[in-house]
């Protein structure tokens, strides 16, 4: 059985995990992300450790494929993490840096397209789509027949896209009001309440809150506008939303589809679906692509029915 280890760099935390080529998670861990380069690659390497004694008892063998998946702008052919606002850093050649401290060769990309490649590969999504992480910021990643495409690093950005603030007339990026980490930030400014999360506000809206009502509205509202966007840019590609929000799972999806349909006129309405892999989508990306490089042969979800 091939397997592989795949770390997932967060803003906050670190995921990582053993994997293996029918995209099972063997074991898993989360720890604080380190506020420092060198200190994030001896993290890396930590956890490399622990994860290949867990794959020797498992008798899997060991120096397997390593995944690191990143968030920010992420230029994967060059191995470059070009920026990142919450985490400080620009132009890290970081592929070469891990490359070197493990002594092996590292696969590395950006978190959202690792987590699209998972779910076209094993999530049951089609070969050409539109990925949509909606997490602590927002994220798109456009799929043409298996492949993403990246421009430098600078494909899909969407959360950047200029939208015009609901509370003011200031021009804001739109994952300041459609992310789920604006969500929780602007209902606890409406209501006075703060909350852990986007899912609370959706609970608190589902429960009759006005002020959690409001929020909820408005950002998908804005959402579908990007999606709709998109839509006309691309053709009605499938759009499968990933990330935090899609936690909210298909209540929201479907109010999200119906104000897409509202918004399109003469462009086809594509399919909106929530991503089959949950929060494992981009580990299991990460690890799809290292086996990938490492020449394991990982088949397709629609190919393997």
């Amino acid at each position: 059985m091939s397997a592989a280890i795949a770390i997932d760099v967060g803003g906050t935390s670190m995921k990582s995990g053993l994997v293996d080529a029918a995209g099972r998670v063997l074991s898993h861990t989360s720890t604080p992300t380190p506020g420092s380069v060198p200190a994030l690659l001896e993290e890396v390497a930590a956890l490399v450790a622990r994860h290949e004694r867990e794959a020797l008892g498992l008798g899997l063998g060991g120096s397997l494929p390593v995944g690191l998946v990143v968030p920010g702008i992420v230029d994967d052919m060059a191995g470059i993490a070009v920026h990142s606002a919450n985490l400080h850093w620009d132009d890290v050649h970081m592929r070469d840096l891990a490359s070197a401290r493990l002594g092996r060769p590292v696969t590395f990309g950006h978190d959202v397209r690792a987590g699209a490649l998972g779910e076209m590969r094993l999530g049951g999504h089609a070969r050409s789509m539109v990925y949509v992480a909606v997490g602590t910021g927002i994220a798109a990643v456009i799929v043409l027949d298996g492949v993403p495409l990246v421009s430098g690093g600078w494909a899909g950005e969407i959360g950047q896209q200029l939208v015009i603030d609901p509370n003011s007339t200031r021009r804001v990026a739109l994952e300041q009001v459609a992310s789920a980490g604006a969500i929780a930030s602007r209902y606890a400014q409406a209501s006075g309440r703060e909350v852990a999360g986007s899912r609370e506000v959706f609970e608190a809206a589902t429960a009759g809150d006005s002020a959690a009502a409001r929020v909820i509205d408005t950002a998908l509202e804005y959402l579908a506008e990007s999606l709709a966007d998109l839509s006309c840019a691309l053709g009605p590609l499938p759009i499968v939303i990933g990330g935090g929000l899609a936690k909210a799972g298909e209540p929201m999806v479907s109010v999200l589809r119906d104000k897409v349909a509202e918004l399109l006129d003469v462009t086809p309405m594509p399919t909106i679906t929530t991503a089959t892999l949950g929060a494992s989508s981009q580990i299991i990306g990460a690890a799809l692509a290292a086996l990938d490089a490492a020449g394991t042969q990982v088949p397709d979800a629609q190919e393997a029915s």
